[in-house]
C-alpha cells in the first residue's frame, strides 16, 4: 500500500514538474487548456478568472467577454479576440454556445479552435457566418462547430464558412445550416474559393443547398468528410475550379428536395474545370434526382476528371451516374 501511494505521488509530482518545464517553451497555454477542459466538474457556465487562457500566442475569447450562454449576443467580444490575437495565434472558443448576430471576419492567419459551437441569432440576415478574407492565407479552424439552424429568415448568400484565402486547414469543424430555408444565391455550409486549402474529417449538416461547395477553388482536398441531409447538393466543384481532390467522402441525405437533387455535382457553368478526382466516395438516402452528375456548359469541358470506387446506394433515384459529357482525358 505504501509503494502505491509513493508512486502516485511521484506520478502526480512529474506532471507538474513537466508542465513547469514547458513553461518556457510555449507549451503552457496547451496544458491550461488541457487541464481546464477536463475538469470532472462537468461545469461550464460559470467563468471563472482564473480559467481564462492569457499566455500570448493564445487569445481566450471569454477574456473579451464572451459569455456562451447562447442568449447573450458575443459577436463584438468574439471579433475583438480575432483583432487582438498575433498573426499566427489561436483563438481558442471553450465549450459552450456563443451567440452572434453578425458576420465574424478573420482578415489574417489566425486559427480558430476549441469546442465551443457559434449559434447564429435568428432574424440575422448574413451573407457569411465566418469570412475568411483573401489577406488570411494559412488560417485554420480545428473542432469548432458553426450553428444556422435557428435563423427562420433567408440569410442572403448564408454560407456558413467562406474561405476566399489561400493555404487554410479546416479539421474537425461542424457547419449546420438552415434546412428547408432557401437562400438565393445559394448557400453552402463550406464555400470555398480560396487555393490549396484542406479540408478533413468536416461535417455539413442540413445544408440548405449544398454541403460542400469548391467555386474556383485550385490544388484543394476534401478527405473523410461528410455532407448530410442535404436540400439539393452534397458536394458541388464548378466555377473553374482545378485540381480538386474528394475521397473517402459520404453524400447523405433523406431531404432531397426536387429532382434537381445531386449527391456530387461537376459542373463548368460558364467556366472550363480541369484534373477533378472523385474516390471512395458513397451517395446514399433516399431522394429523387442523381447521384452524380458531370455537365458542362456549351463551348466548355471537364478535362481529366477521375473517378474510382463511386458507391451509389440512395433510393428513388432517377440516374445514378448522370449526363456525363463534354470530358476530355478522363476516366469514368
Amino acid at each position: 500500500m505504501r509503494f502505491k501511494v509513493i508512486c502516485v505521488l511521484c506520478l502526480v509530482l512529474l506532471i507538474f514538474s513537466i508542465g513547469y518545464a514547458l513553461q518556457d517553451e510555449g507549451l503552457s497555454g496547451f496544458l491550461k487548456i488541457f487541464f481546464k477542459e477536463h475538469k470532472f466538474s462537468g461545469e461550464h457556465s460559470v467563468i471563472h478568472a482564473e480559467d481564462i487562457i492569457t499566455e500570448s500566442p493564445w487569445v481566450d475569447v471569454r477574456a473579451f467577454g464572451a459569455i456562451g450562454n447562447g442568449v447573450t449576443d458575443d459577436t463584438s467580444p468574439i471579433q475583438d479576440a480575432i483583432d487582438t490575437c498575433p498573426t499566427g495565434g489561436s483563438v481558442f472558443f471553450p465549450v459552450g454556445s456563443y451567440l452572434v448576430s453578425s458576420t465574424i471576419t478573420v482578415d489574417r492567419e489566425v486559427h480558430l479552435r476549441g469546442e465551443g459551437t457559434i449559434v447564429v441569432d435568428d432574424g440575422s440576415n448574413l451573407d457569411r457566418v465566418v469570412d475568411i478574407q483573401a489577406s488570411a492565407d494559412g488560417t485554420t479552424l480545428t473542432g469548432i462547430t458553426i450553428d444556422q439552424s435557428k435563423v427562420t429568415v433567408s440569410m442572403g448568400e448564408g454560407s456558413g464558412i467562406f474561405i476566399s484565402a489561400d493555404y487554410c486547414s479546416l479539421e474537425n469543424v461542424t457547419v449546420v445550416g438552415q434546412g428547408d430555408v432557401f437562400n438565393e444565391p445559394f448557400e453552402a455550409c463550406f464555400d470555398i474559393y480560396g487555393a490549396h486549402c484542406v479540408l478533413v474529417g468536416c461535417v455539413a449538416r442540413e445544408a440548405a443547398y449544398a454541403g460542400f461547395r469548391c467555386s474556383g477553388s485550385k490544388n484543394t482536398k476534401i478527405i473523410g468528410c461528410k455532407s448530410l441531409e442535404w436540400r439539393y447538393k452534397g458536394f458541388v466543384v464548378n466555377g473553374s475550379a482545378s485540381n480538386i481532390i474528394i475521397d473517402s467522402c459520404i453524400a447523405s441525405t433523406q431531404n432531397g428536395a426536387s429532382s434537381a437533387t445531386n449527391g456530387v455535382l461537376v459542373s463548368t457553368g460558364n467556366h472550363n474545370l480541369d484534373t477533378i478526382i472523385l474516390s471512395n466516395i458513397i451517395v446514399d438516402g433516399d431522394y429523387t434526382g442523381t447521384g452524380m452528375k458531370i455537365t458542362a456548359s456549351e463551348g466548355y469541358a471537364v478535362s481529366n476528371a477521375h473517378i474510382t470506387n463511386l458507391s451509389i446506394k440512395a433510393s428513388n433515384l432517377e440516374e445514378g451516374l448522370g449526363r456525363v459529357d463534354e470530358l476530355t482525358n478522363s476516366d469514368v
